[in-house]
């Protein structure tokens, strides 16, 4: 009996990750391409490591499945104890065995002779929870160079293989999300275009994987969270990027000229009345918090030419992959995805979105 007990935890233990997350929780992607993926890590002046998970058109015919987290899985911490309990935890239980709908390494697509850039930026502390969207805008024609900021995210991988978790005046700076927002959102949009200049060297560079492939007139940002009010800045400060999408990022920011003219800017809510934080101290400051956003959302509108969508069912989180990749009787438990199908959510904005990027 006791043998008998002991098969069914084990059992239980080994099929639990598989109720929690999906094998396969992204559908083919709606484009005309097939979607190609690599994993690049390069050196920049300023730092000393930048991932770029990039995701692009490809003319294969039959795309394997490929893992969901690929090498920015593999950096969840660099404290060895932690990183060691993450990677049993994540990297083999649970986001290990997800498989998504792109080959590793493959040829980018010769069918046309050059293809718009979109350069993505993660919000703070992830690295690799938008990869619904990098599908989608791969699959219709758009290069996606994701970008893992360091000292940013839980832990990059640097050059040299080594690993930095996210700095230690970010980390403590999440007591006070105002000015946390000003400081990271500038580095990030900093860092976007450091990304961009080594996306230009590569398209100028003979047989680098981006010869010649990059339409340097259609270079684009996007982001969620914090990342999506780094494209904001980075669009506006960059004159390579011409149009930016923001994915529910905020705009307490007292850094920036909001004076972009000549950039298009598209901006898409959640329902911040209806998910929101509550109660206690955090309350006050929450709320202090919102009122300078719409503020800010009211005095970039006035400037430049920008476009606000407020998604009425979706909650911050349901622009991530997360929906997706979590149960979806868990998920609904959890209470943080918004009251809208997630699938329908992504489709619906990743088309939004590109249908901005292309309209000339």
């Amino acid at each position: 009996m006791l043998i008998f007990l002991i098969i069914i935890v084990i059992i239980g233990i080994i099929a639990l990750p598989y109720w929690l997350i999906p094998t396969h929780p992204f559908p083919q992607p709606s484009g005309q391409w097939q979607v190609g993926k690599s994993d690049l890590i390069w050196d920049t002046p300023s730092q000393s490591g930048i991932i770029a998970k990039v995701w692009y058109p490809t003319n294969r015919n039959l795309v394997t499945d490929s893992s969901y987290l690929g090498k920015i899985g593999k950096t969840f911490s660099k404290n060895l104890v932690v990183n060691l309990l993450f990677k049993l935890i994540f990297s083999h239980l649970l986001l290990g065995h997800i498989r998504i709908p792109a080959s590793i390494d493959t040829a980018l697509s010769q069918s046309q002779p050059n293809f718009s850039v979109v350069l993505f930026s993660s919000g703070l502390g992830t690295n690799f929870l938008n990869s619904f969207y990098a599908l989608e805008f791969a699959s219709h024609g758009f290069i996606v160079v994701g970008i893992d900021h360091p000292g940013l995210s839980v832990s990059t991988m640097l050059v040299n293989g080594s690993q930095i978790g996210m700095d230690k005046e970010i980390s403590d700076g999440l007591a006070k999300p105002d000015l946390l927002v000003s400081k990271v959102a500038v580095t990030q949009a900093n860092q976007i275009s450091m990304v961009l200049d080594r996306v230009i060297s590569m398209n100028s560079t003979n047989n680098s994987f981006l010869d010649r492939k990059v339409n340097i007139e259609k270079i684009f940002a996007a982001g969620h969270s914090i990342g999506g009010s780094a494209s904001f800045v980075a669009c506006g400060r960059d004159h390579r990027i011409s149009k930016a999408v923001n994915f529910d990022g905020y705009f307490y920011i007292d850094e920036i000229d909001f004076s972009y003219s000549e950039k298009e800017f598209l901006l898409m809510l959640s329902n911040r009345e209806k998910y929101t934080i509550d109660g206690g101290k955090s309350q006050s400051v929450h709320n202090s918090m919102m009122a300078k956003d719409r503020t800010r959302i009211e005095q970039l509108a006035s400037n430049v030419n920008l476009q606000v969508l407020t998604q009425e069912s979706a909650s911050h989180f349901s622009f991530l992959d997360l929906p997706l990749t979590i149960n979806p009787r868990l998920s609904k438990k959890i209470g943080s995805f918004g009251d809208t199908d997630p699938l329908s959510l992504l489709s619906k904005t990743s088309a939004i979105a590109i249908d901005f990027f292309n309209k000339m």
